[in-house]
């Protein structure tokens, strides 16, 4: 969370009827800059931001965050793609982050399996 802003604040900004758009994206990118990716999707998503958003989650793969993928994917509602949820694993297991590898390769497989068939009793 940026320096000049405290809990209360964000409280208030994040549950405002209508935001400042500008100032949600100056904050978004603020947090993204200082790697506040969580309050990051906060402050882009109050206000829809996609190309904000995009970035997030292009940053999560890069720094392997399952979590914070997981939260930009549902917030720009779309689905979590096969080859980006290996690139994130990968990245992960280089940085030593080993339940967000697991947790993608987890979703990863999840995502590739047949559907489950009914049977009749």
């Amino acid at each position: 969370m940026p320096a000049d802003l405290d809990s209360l604040a964000r409280r208030n900004l994040l549950n405002s009827r209508s935001p400042d758009p500008d100032k949600m994206i100056r904050l978004g990118r603020t947090c993204l800059e200082e790697g506040h990716l969580s309050d990051a999707v906060d402050f882009l998503s109050a206000i829809d931001d996609e190309t904000g958003l995009e970035t997030v989650l292009e940053t999560a793969v890069d720094e392997g965050d399952f979590f914070i993928y997981s939260r930009a994917v549902k917030v720009l509602e779309r689905p979590m793609e096969a080859s980006t949820l290996e690139r994130l694993a990968e990245n992960a297991e280089r940085l030593g982050k080993l339940v967000f590898a697991a947790q993608a390769r987890n979703r990863l497989t999840r995502n590739q399996a047949p559907p489950r068939q009914e049977t009749e009793s």
